[in-house]
Parts: structure tokens; C-alpha cells; sequence
């Protein structure tokens, strides 16, 4: 009974983790659009140099891949690519743009409406 008390503590001190002092949901890992500007920004010049990859922007990547795969496993019951023909360079210049126009947004924000657009295109209908 104590092992479940425990875990059940761990769980729930982990959910209001992602909450703001106002209650509201924060995404982990989400960044503004700020920094998301400055880390595209930084990497699109160094592939334009041949150059490595900085990791920053590769993590930025990983969560963006997190978020779709998540999108994805609840999407009719995880048989559906939310982002089916498109690559990570297509969905992080979408990114870009949103986020040049809405710079005080975040990416988690400007996820969604990548979302809202891809449920539209044909492809996804």
C-alpha cells in the first residue's frame, strides 16, 4: 500500500510540474519563439557553410519529433502520420515563419498550428 501511495505522490508531483503558478499547461521542454528564431537562424548558416550541426538546435528537433510521435500515438488509435510526406525541414521553416510572426509566442504554440495546417492538407483528409 505504501509502494502505491508512493508512486501515485511521484506521478502527481510530476503533472503539476507542468503547470504554471497560475495553473496553466506548460509543455517540458517548450521554448519561446525567441530562442527558437535564434537556434534556427545559427543552424540554417552553418549547413549553409557545410558546416556541423550544433546539438542545440538537434534537441530542438528531438522534441519537435516528440511532440509529432505523441500526436501521432493518439491520432485514431496511432495508425496515422500527422506529418506523413513531410521532412523536419519543412516543419521547422513552418516553425520559423510562426514564429518570426509571432515572436512573442512559443513553440509549443506554434506546433499547434502546424498541426492545424496539416490536418487540413489533403494528404491528412
Amino acid at each position: 500500500m505504501k509502494w502505491i501511495f508512493a508512486t501515485w505522490l511521484l506521478l502527481a508531483a510530476d503533472v503539476s510540474l507542468a503547470r504554471d503558478a497560475n495553473g496553466v499547461y506548460i509543455p517540458k521542454g517548450d521554448i519561446d519563439c525567441e530562442t527558437f528564431i535564434l537556434q534556427y537562424d545559427l543552424d540554417y548558416e552553418l549547413k549553409r557553410q557545410a558546416l556541423q550541426v550544433r546539438t542545440e538546435f538537434i534537441r530542438i528537433e528531438s522534441w519537435i519529433n516528440g511532440y509529432l510521435t505523441a500526436v501521432n500515438k493518439v491520432a485514431q488509435n496511432g495508425k496515422r502520420d500527422i506529418a506523413q510526406g513531410k521532412n523536419m525541414e519543412f516543419i521547422t521553416e513552418h516553425i520559423s515563419k510562426y514564429c518570426r510572426k509571432n515572436r512573442s509566442s512559443s513553440l509549443a504554440s506554434a506546433m499547434e498550428g502546424l498541426l492545424i495546417e496539416l490536418l487540413a492538407s489533403p494528404v491528412n483528409n
